[in-house]
């Protein structure tokens, strides 16, 4: 499963791609899209498990498409292979909210601003229990195994 370069460009002009001049033409939309939205913080709120941009059920069609060629690879990192627990999961797994969010960051790539929306607090809230969740028992993210 590969990037398709040629619908890629050709989605970012809105035409399939014709000649060579069409390439720099999507690359330069493009920078003008990305431009356009200063603000947007896709890196910190959209990636997911380090290499997704997508909403869940997206994800969950990708891994599934995946399965077997990860079960036979060592060269994908565990935190892309598996489907991650969510922050829910952790909750019912942690002896509380400031480990739960801990475990979720560290275990399940979480970032702390989709934690924060999530629980309808600040990333420097989010931030703080984390901090909190390591000073009061480091070792905690050793012992909770995933199940």
């Amino acid at each position: 499963m590969g990037l398709d370069v040629d619908q890629l460009h050709g989605f970012v002009l809105g035409r399939p791609i014709k000649q060579a001049e069409d390439y720099g033409q999507a690359a330069r939309a493009y920078a003008e899209l990305v431009a356009s939205a200063p603000d947007q913080r896709l890196w910190d709120e959209a990636l997911r498990q380090q290499i997704y941009l997508g909403e869940q059920n997206f994800i969950d069609r990708v891994q599934q498409r995946m399965e077997g060629k990860r079960a036979r690879t060592n060269e994908v990192p565990a935190s892309q292979r598996s489907k991650p627990m969510t922050l829910s999961d952790w909750m019912g797994q942690c002896s509380n909210r400031a480990e739960a969010l801990q475990m979720a960051h560290e275990r399940s790539a979480i970032t702390m601003a989709a934690l924060a929306k999530e629980l309808g607090l600040t990333a420097e809230r989010v931030s703080q229990l984390i901090k909190q969740a390591r000073m009061d028992g480091g070792e905690s993210t050793e012992s909770i195994q995933r199940s």
